[in-house]
């Protein structure tokens, strides 16, 4: 039986092709691209684990979005608009760093709530598309290929 409380997010093309990091129901994970080209795709160290500033603008871009998922996928309505306070019942998992120059340096956000998983895009330079669709925020399953710049992820349970 799978455990539906722990997603797999998998790098199946580009430059860190074969990258894999978890993501945990109740969490979101930032993803962008490295400071460095050297850089390696995940920091999963909680010293160094954030690497990308998400300022007040991001965040509420981020909380609009996530509100809009929930509603479209379990009818989840909050009047008025969503507070941060509200929000922070989601963890922030490390950040991910990518080795891919035409991802932008805070391109998407992946979201693990009582919706599913949800992919924010943050308002990036080239977009982010879901089965070839570009799209400002959709859910994500399975069976979808989720492209951030040439980088391709897949995602499982």
């Amino acid at each position: 039986m799978k455990d539906r409380n722990n997603a797999v997010i998998r790098v199946v093309s580009g430059p860190d092709a074969d990258k894999v990091v978890g993501l945990s129901r109740s969490s979101y994970r930032v993803i962008g691209r490295g400071a460095r080209q050297t850089e390696t795709v995940v920091l999963d160290h909680r010293d160094s684990a954030f690497e990308f500033d998400l300022n007040e603008d991001d965040l509420q871009m981020l909380i609009e979005r996530v509100d809009s998922l929930e509603e479209q996928a379990i009818g989840v309505h909050h009047s008025g608009e969503q507070s941060l306070s509200e929000f922070e019942r989601y963890t922030r998992e490390p950040d991910i760093a990518l080795n891919d120059g035409a991802v932008s340096r805070v391109h998407a956000v992946l979201v693990f709530g009582d919706f599913g998983i949800g992919l924010v895009d943050m308002g990036s330079k080239n977009g982010t598309r879901v089965n070839g669709q570009a799209l400002d925020f959709s859910p994500v399953g399975e069976k979808d290929l989720i492209q951030l710049g040439s980088t391709e992820l897949r995602i499982s349970f």
